[in-house]
């Protein structure tokens, strides 16, 4: 189950991304997690925790074929608004994954298992549908970074990561890889934005984005 109910934001969501805010920080972390989607074959990918589609079509427009799930109905009913060729949406649970064992040739979870009741049973379901030699991608919130100070209704339901506890959580796969992104500075922008003479260790360290990546290895 979910720590928050996103039904009641459902509606006006993707309106941050309109944002000045909202665009900037798109585009980081759109930028890294495009970065390691090069690493990918395309194939199948389950998006656990879709939401209204934002990052589906990201991964449509980078060649694969996505199956969108989410306890949110209404999150639901607008990411299939969007009619994104190559997407197909669903309701279900993170933590009861209602499809067969090497379903898929990817996973990706993009700031969702901060929500879930219990982020072990879904990390477990997940390494169950994902086929050996898939890759995992995580996108998580950063619990060392200024976002996890903010007053948001939404963030404050949040369970972070650390880098640290994703790596613990991505060795049961394989040998991850975190990359972060998003450093907010004292006024919660993001400092990196179109630059990039901030060093990658204080990135990974404090950035609010994280990316993980790993490949199933067995």
């Amino acid at each position: 189950m979910s720590r928050f109910n996103f039904d009641s934001v459902a509606e006006a969501y993707d309106d941050y991304y309109n944002t000045a805010l909202g665009r900037e920080i798109d585009y980081l972390e759109k930028k890294q997690v495009g970065e390691v989607l090069k690493k990918l074959p395309t194939g199948s990918m389950l998006e656990i925790g879709c939401g209204t589609g934002h990052w589906s079509a990201f991964f449509c427009q980078n060649g694969f074929k996505v199956t969108g799930l989410d306890i949110s109905e209404k999150m639901l009913d607008q990411a299939i608004h969007r009619q994104l060729p190559g997407c197909y949406f669903t309701p279900g649970n993170a933590e009861q994954l209602l499809f067969q064992d090497h379903t898929f040739d990817h996973v990706a979870a993009m700031a969702v298992l901060e929500f879930v009741d219990d982020p072990d049973k879904a990390f477990n379901e997940i390494h169950r549908v994902l086929k050996p030699g898939g890759y995992l991608l995580i996108g998580a919130l950063n619990r060392h970074s200024k976002l996890a100070e903010t007053k948001d209704e939404v963030i404050a339901h949040a369970q972070m990561f650390t880098p640290a506890l994703l790596t613990e959580k991505l060795l049961n796969f394989g040998e991850p890889e975190i990359r972060g992104c998003v450093l907010l500075n004292e006024e919660g922008k993001p400092a990196d934005y179109k630059k990039s003479d901030i060093p990658k260790e204080v990135l990974n360290r404090e950035g609010a984005f994280l990316v993980g990546l790993v490949k199933k290895i067995h």
